[in-house]
């Protein structure tokens, strides 16, 4: 990724030998939003007014949005590892109106869609 900059705050808290617990807040914003035609809503659509006239954009936003993750590791054996984790991210605006973020800010990224996501993992690490 790139046009972009995060700010997080974490913590990580070992309450039991062998098991460490952890919570991260990370907020995401475009360094440049993306600018896009004026357009009128039809159902969910939505359609240009005048794609034609270049100079005659609005900007959107720069605020890419917020995600919360919290994770708990238990180290079975000084090389194995299980972590199981679990994520949420509020969506901002900049998802919405869409902005080029990815493959060095040339891939367009999000466009009209604002539902927020969840993501769970398991994870194992066998280190040799």
């Amino acid at each position: 990724m790139s046009n972009f900059w995060k700010a997080y705050v974490g913590t990580t808290v070992a309450p039991l030998y062998k098991i460490e617990v952890g919570a991260t807040v990370t907020h995401i914003e475009a360094v440049d939003e993306f600018d896009s035609y004026p357009a009128v809503r039809v159902g969910s659509a939505f359609i240009p007014l005048v794609p034609f006239l270049s100079f005659w954009t609005r900007p959107g936003s720069k605020d890419m949005g917020t995600q919360a993750s919290i994770w708990a590791a238990y180290q079975y054996a000084d090389n194995l590892t299980f972590e199981v984790g679990w994520s949420h991210y509020f969506t901002g605006p900049a998802i919405e109106d869409g902005l080029f973020v990815l493959d060095n800010g040339l891939t367009y990224v999000g466009g009209r869609g604002h539902d927020d996501a969840d993501y769970l993992y398991f994870y194992t690490s066998l280190e040799f």
